[in-house]
């Protein structure tokens, strides 16, 4: 699919125990699902649904934000341009390469490491490292990113009956309803997911009582939920309601960064510390990302 020239280096597998991330594109904002199948010199290969690749419009030169800090030639990577675009043969799924060219600062301590492809901890000599410390640091963050999520939905609300673009607002009344049940569930459900959370990881010094695949699954769904709330563009014309808009898309941003990072202490605190899949890699050298 990709006429664009490649360089033939070798691609790492690796295997995240089926768990999977959240990347989204840079100027779209959609995200999606991926599954992370391998590493490379300079980029990463995801595998993600074809009709999510469809929906959030990602084509070949499409800049995407991995949410999850790469570390290469001792730099810290988490965005970069799709190169490369192959399809599964029954064209359910679809391979995704991205070069990782863009540094980015690391917001948590944690990261994974090209060289090894391993999970690694950056300590800092003044201040005391814990998994738990960092479970603790991420779930509170979680839970304050989704309290101004639904503090930006009740300052956008008042928009939909004065601001809209009435004719598509009040004629789409599935979109609508859809909209109004995700804002209870958002207010009511999710971040009772995070409290208990937050009451299990101060009661457990093992992240591995809290950071369960069922906690992983729940928090996944409820971004999942309020990711629909970016089709608010399409119905609010008001320009006093792009602030609320963009601090939307800014805290939806930052807390698919926090899930990718539960994820990595997830795979850490299970004892999956190693991502290279030894067993299926097959020393080939391969067009990367």
């Amino acid at each position: 699919m990709d006429e664009t020239p490649r360089r033939w280096e070798k691609r790492i597998p690796v295997d995240v125990l089926g768990v999977p991330l959240l990347i989204s594109g840079v100027r779209t904002r959609h995200v999606v699902h991926c599954q992370l199948i391998n590493l490379s010199q300079r980029g990463i290969g995801v595998r993600i649904q074809a009709d999510s690749l469809r929906a959030a419009s990602i084509e070949i030169g499409t800049l995407m934000n991995v949410h999850l800090p790469f570390r290469m030639e001792g730099g810290f990577f988490s965005m970069g341009e799709v190169r490369w675009l192959q399809p599964d043969p029954d064209g359910r799924e679809v391979v995704c390469g991205i070069q990782l060219d863009n540094q980015r600062p690391l917001r948590y301590p944690i990261f994974v490491s090209f060289e090894t492809g391993t999970i690694d901890f950056l300590e800092d000599p003044g201040h005391e490292f814990s998994a738990q410390g960092l479970l603790r640091d991420l779930l509170e963050d979680t839970f304050f990113l989704k309290r101004g999520i639904g503090i930006c939905f009740r300052h956008l609300e008042p928009f939909f009956g004065r601001h809209s673009a009435h004719e598509t607002w009040h004629s789409d009344a599935k979109t609508r309803t859809g909209l109004d049940a995700a804002y209870l569930l958002a207010e009511a459900l999710n971040v009772k997911v995070i409290e208990r959370a937050m009451e299990k990881a101060f009661e457990f010094p093992d992240p591995s009582h809290v950071l369960t695949r069922d906690f992983l699954t729940e928090l996944r769904r409820a971004t999942e939920i309020e990711k629909d709330f970016l089709q608010l563009e399409q119905y609010i014309r008001s320009e006093s309601a792009r602030p609320y808009l963009r601090s939307l898309q800014l805290l939806l941003g930052q807390m698919y960064g926090t899930y990718n990072m539960l994820v990595l202490l997830y795979l850490h605190a299970n004892g999956h510390t190693v991502l290279i899949n030894r067993s299926s890699e097959t020393g080939r050298s391969e067009a990367l990302a």
